[in-house]
């Protein structure tokens, strides 16, 4: 039944095959990129020994987004503004009434993948100030693929 589609068909099977092979060798670009806006804060107690977990009832960053509920936390995913240098994130407490403030500056670079894919943003992280911390360590660039935290804050 095969052969005889293909002895009836041959004109057809051979464009379609001529079609595969042209369209296999196309070198498609890949839009892709590792880099992302998002930064990932993980929050530490000073002492190792101690269970103390951050908590807060909101979060409010510099471009009037709104994080709520978050009543103890060890790791928060924050967003980056992509048309400023820094951003700051407020944490608001109830009991006792306070507000607690993180700054995250950073540099961006502005590159081009490929014409058809557009621009992307890198984000290079620079310092921190919080009202909170005692310590903190930042990492260099942020990535999607890193395997621990951008940012580790002590409190």
């Amino acid at each position: 039944m095969i052969l005889k589609l293909i002895e009836r068909n041959h004109w057809l099977i051979i464009t379609i095959a001529l079609c595969l092979a042209v369209i296999g060798c196309k070198d498609f670009e890949d839009c892709r990129t590792d880099y992302t806006s998002l930064i990932e804060v993980q929050f530490l107690p000073l002492d190792k020994n101690s269970n103390k977990i951050l908590g807060f009832d909101s979060v409010v960053a510099s471009t009037n987004v709104m994080w709520g509920a978050a009543k103890q936390v060890k790791t928060l995913l924050l967003p980056l503004n992509p048309g400023a240098d820094s951003t700051t994130f407020r944490f608001y407490k109830s009991n006792p009434n306070t507000v607690d403030t993180l700054t995250i500056f950073y540099k961006r670079a502005t590159s081009l993948i490929a014409p058809q894919c557009g621009a992307q943003q890198e984000y290079t992280l620079d310092s921190l100030q919080t009202t909170f911390a005692k310590d903190s360590i930042i990492h260099a660039s942020l990535r999607k693929s890193t395997k621990e935290p951008d940012v580790q804050i002590s409190y």
